[in-house]
């Protein structure tokens, strides 16, 4: 072998020995990249998994809840008040806005269409609906080529869906039932709650679903209440609480099962703490704080706003919210006295008879409690007893009484004078507005007359049928009717009878 040869050789050597260096250092930047890339990698889908679990989970669509909130305790000192007992702060938690009514009312023409129109009977939305629903918050339901859709006042369609049937909006929410076309029986229904968009916030076999809380919605699945938001994020509770299913002016009230003191819960997702007080009792015209180391009560009307305690009365039993009329009472040496005031605290009157219902057009229905009986009487707003020895009354538009018998029945209506507007000859009576609905029970059947308030029969002949009002508007039905032509409306202000009927152009 010649030197050149052996040259050769370890030229050749060394090429192989660069190439193999190259490759190994190739094949080791090449694991540590792919090392990099699958922690980086990993790194990318254990966020994306920690998100979707945390706040956009869906675990399918059955059951979706998409996150969940904790509840924030937040201090307002609500209840402070001064030497004379009246609240310093007030409480503006809640904003009525009073919804504005449309003039709009569904009917079914002679083909069976449903369409809509106003009080005087007028069609404003033609028929061509399989069916339509009242209008609640600007939108109402309607069936198109047997498809759930709403409308607006216009008719036009604002969201639709393969959902057979929906409730009105409240709240901004609408909740709306499918059929689970994976069972086999066509009431295995699915519930879902919608936006005024059409987005679908929650989905699930509810047993019970509800928007009606300002800010929440409680769904019952599997006798289990869950809370959420309105964007569907499920709101946390403590074991030892639970949900308040009774309806207080659209909030969302949870109760300790322990204590059983309520909690109002805002819409920023806070439990409002009053001081030391605590929210003991709940009705439909107020709350109940009541402080156990000063052995004080204190109470908010049904928009969360102090009712004034200037005085040590015993207890408040009962509101006229719209008058602005609370009702105290506190033992005097014989016998229950009673005390109203304003919400500003100022007395107004004595009385030894307790007001049980609103003022209307200047006066309420009482009742007196003593040793021996008790019986209703009528008083005015400033407390003067007008009448006595009811057994039972109420109170209607125009001074006109419902008159009962001690058995509730042989109802009538009269006026303050004693003469009689209705005769006490129904078995029940109720008042719309300025019409009175009279109720005839004869074994099974029922039947029904209607009168203006002063008396005069709107009817031609008792009708053995159902009604519901809705607005001004009393609409009358044959529960067991083939069809709508005896179907129809009664103004309430003007008495006008609007038939189901289409007029011919």
């Amino acid at each position: 072998m010649g030197k050149s040869d052996e040259t050769h050789r370890c030229d050749v050597q060394k090429i192989a020995e660069e190439k193999y260096i190259t490759q190994k250092e190739a094949s080791k930047r090449a694991v540590i990249i792919f090392i990099t890339a699958f922690l980086i990698v990993g790194i990318v889908i254990i966020g994306i998994v920690y998100y979707l679990l945390s706040v956009k989970f869906i675990s399918s669509n059955m059951g979706r809840t998409l996150g969940s909130v904790e509840i924030k305790i937040e201090d307002k000192p609500q209840v402070e008040t001064d030497g004379n007992n009246v609240f310093v702060n007030n409480i503006k938690l809640y904003q009525y806005e009073e919804e504005k009514e449309l003039d709009l009312y569904p009917f079914v023409d002679e083909e069976g269409r449903y369409g809509y129109i106003d009080s005087s009977g007028e069609v404003i939305i033609e028929p061509q609906y399989g069916y339509a629903n009242f209008f609640s918050e600007g939108m109402a339901f309607v069936v198109i080529d047997e498809k759930g859709a709403y409308i607006n006042e216009k008719g036009e369609v604002i969201t639709s869906g393969d959902y057979f049937y929906g409730d009105s909006f409240c709240n901004g929410l609408a909740v709306v039932y499918y059929y689970d076309i994976k069972g086999n029986e066509e009431d295995d229904e699915i519930s879902a709650v919608i936006n005024k968009d059409g987005k679908e916030v929650l989905r699930d076999k509810y047993d019970y679903v509800t928007t009606e809380y300002n800010g929440f919605i409680v769904a019952e699945k599997d006798n289990k209440e869950t809370l959420y938001d309105v964007n569907g994020n499920e709101i946390s509770l403590s074991n030892k609480c639970s949900i308040y299913r009774g309806y207080i002016d659209g909030y969302a009230v949870i109760q300790d099962n322990e204590s059983y003191d309520y909690y109002i819960l805002n819409e920023d997702l806070k439990i409002i703490n009053f001081n030391e007080y605590n929210i003991t009792d709940i009705s439909n015209s107020f709350y109940e704080l009541y402080n156990e180391d000063k052995g004080e009560y204190v109470y908010l009307n049904n928009k969360l706003e102090p009712i004034y305690l200037k005085d040590d009365y015993s207890y408040l039993t009962c509101f006229d919210n719209e008058n602005e009329i609370a009702c105290v009472y506190y033992y005097g040496s014989n016998e229950r006295v009673y005390t109203y005031i304003d919400y500003c605290g100022n007395k107004l009157f004595d009385s030894k008879y307790e007001i049980d219902s609103f003022f209307v057009d200047g006066i309420a229905s009482a009742y007196l409690v003593n040793e021996d009986n008790y019986s209703y009487g009528i008083v005015d707003s400033k407390g003067n007893l007008i009448e006595e020895g009811f057994y039972y009354v109420e109170v209607a538009n125009k001074n006109r009484l419902i008159v009962y018998d001690e058995n509730y029945t042989n109802v009538g209506v009269r006026d303050l004078e004693g003469n009689w507007i209705i005769d006490d000859e129904y078995d029940s009576i109720t008042a719309f507005n300025n019409v009175f609905i009279c109720k005839t029970i004869d074994g099974d059947n029922e039947s029904y007359d209607v009168y203006t308030i002063n008396g005069k029969k709107i009817n031609d002949k008792s009708f053995g049928a159902s009604f519901f009002s809705y607005s001004k508007m009393i609409y009358i039905y044959d529960i067991n009717r083939d069809d709508y032509e005896n179907d129809y409306y009664i103004n309430s202000e003007n008495y006008d009878v609007i038939q189901f009927e289409t007029k011919d152009d």
